[in-house]
């Protein structure tokens, strides 16, 4: 988990859900080809708990070194 405070995290979220939401910021995603969503801090930190660990196992089976 994050060394920022969770009330932070939390107000950070919670605003960058409020943009994600706005109609141009939305479009501007979706044409790159991103999926905008918004998750809670926690879902977010095990999100990328989830990502690095599956990342750390690909690499292994493919006899990748990560410096």
């Amino acid at each position: 988990s994050s060394k920022m405070p969770k009330a932070v995290r939390e107000r950070l979220g919670k605003e960058l859900a409020l943009i994600v939401a706005l109609p141009d910021v939305r479009e501007v995603l979706l044409n790159a080809g991103a999926e905008p969503v918004s998750n809670t801090p926690d879902e977010m930190d095990t999100m990328l708990r989830t990502y690095i660990s599956s990342t750390r196992a690909m690499a292994k089976d493919m006899h990748i070194s990560i410096d």
